[in-house]
């Protein structure tokens, strides 16, 4: 069974809302799965690292040369032309004064009989 889903896996393999330019291509090789992962709109190749198959998912790290991203990923199939992805990024962070921190005003938002307080939460598009 496990040879069977890593036989699964071997494409091209793109995010299905197309929410991001990354490609990921999968080979199977004597030595075991092969990753390249590029950027589909500029070109540029992602170093692919630390490649291992454990018979039920496929992981391995890419690093962006452009800006320096780092990334883990997991793909697990679940079915011949559908993967699930599980994606960790690493982005370096800095200690600010508070001071120097903008306050972002808070909003009600009505959910049914329930008041709820948001934040604007600070988003990223990978």
């Amino acid at each position: 069974m496990s040879a069977k889903n890593l036989k699964s896996l071997i494409g091209r393999w793109e995010p299905c809302d197309k929410s991001s330019p990354v490609v990921v291509e999968i080979h199977d090789t004597a030595v075991g799965p092969k990753v390249r992962a590029f950027n589909k709109d500029d070109g540029e190749e992602f170093v692919v690292s630390k490649v291992e198959w454990d018979g039920k998912a496929l992981r391995f790290e890419t690093s962006v040369p452009s800006n320096k991203w780092r990334t883990k990923n997991i793909f697990r199939p679940t079915s011949k032309t559908k993967v699930m992805q599980e994606l960790t990024f690493w982005e370096p962070w800095k200690k600010v004064r508070s001071d120097q921190v903008l306050k972002t005003p808070s909003r009600r938002v009505s959910e049914g009989s329930k008041s709820i307080h948001a934040t604007a939460a600070r988003s990223q598009k990978l």
